[in-house]
């Protein structure tokens, strides 16, 4: 429970740093879409939280951007 805590105030930590850019870098994108995935799975009733945090990454920035940016091999890898 204790490690469910640290990832998921890890993964909350690095938003505000991502959400300067226009589009984060695609492993770093990758690495924290992730870690919000995997928070809301173990964390049932804090899933709609990260689902928004992992919106907020990507605020501003076209979808089809957004699409095509998840697609990429740099992005794959960070998860």
């Amino acid at each position: 429970m204790r490690i469910r805590h640290i990832l998921c105030s890890s993964a909350a930590s690095t938003i505000p740093q991502l959400a300067l850019a226009a589009l984060a870098p695609s492993p770093a994108w990758g690495q924290v879409d992730g870690a919000l995935d995997f928070c809301g799975q173990v964390d049932q009733q804090s899933a709609a939280k990260y689902a928004n945090f992992k919106k907020s990454l990507v605020q501003g920035v076209p979808e089809k951007e957004g699409v095509e940016g998840r697609k990429t091999a740099d992005y794959k890898k960070g998860l």
